[in-house]
């Protein structure tokens, strides 16, 4: 798998993690229409993330973070796609159970919104269990 990496510099230890304070990137920085798509883009502010200090990092050590490439699209599809096919999934259940069959009532509003709650819901379980989470956290590769 591909890693994704940035450099940074840590700025705090805390037990068996460090703060690593790194630049925060933009899908624009390739582009020739740079800021064209999104003027109000964040890219260039910092970012502070805690990650796991196998490395035995300290303050002030410039190290190196990864991800990996496969974890950040699985993740965005998590995040974006379950609740979207849940609630879209929920409204046409609701107007199937909708009296006449109509999907245009407020039983199929309702359906929509348990659909939506069901799919943050997945979304809540799947990213706060031990194992599922910790894979898809940055990493130290490196000290520089």
């Amino acid at each position: 798998m591909a890693l994704l990496l940035e450099e940074g510099v840590v700025v705090g230890v805390d037990g068996e993690t460090v703060q690593v304070r790194v630049a925060r990137g933009s899908a624009c920085g390739g582009c020739s229409q740079q800021g064209a798509c999104n003027p109000l883009d964040a890219a260039g502010q910092e970012i502070v993330i805690r990650v796991d200090n196998h490395l035995d990092a300290r303050p002030g050590q410039r190290v190196v973070v990864g991800v990996e490439e496969g974890m950040v699209l699985r993740g965005a599809a998590w995040i974006y796609v379950l609740p979207l096919v849940t609630f879209f999934s929920g409204y046409w259940f609701g107007g199937k159970l909708a009296p006449g069959g109509g999907g245009e009532s407020g039983v199929a509003i309702v359906g929509a919104l348990i659909g939506l709650i069901a799919g943050l819901g997945g979304v809540y379980w799947r990213f706060h269990r031990a194992g599922a989470s910790a894979a898809y956290r940055p990493r130290l590769v490196k000290a520089l």
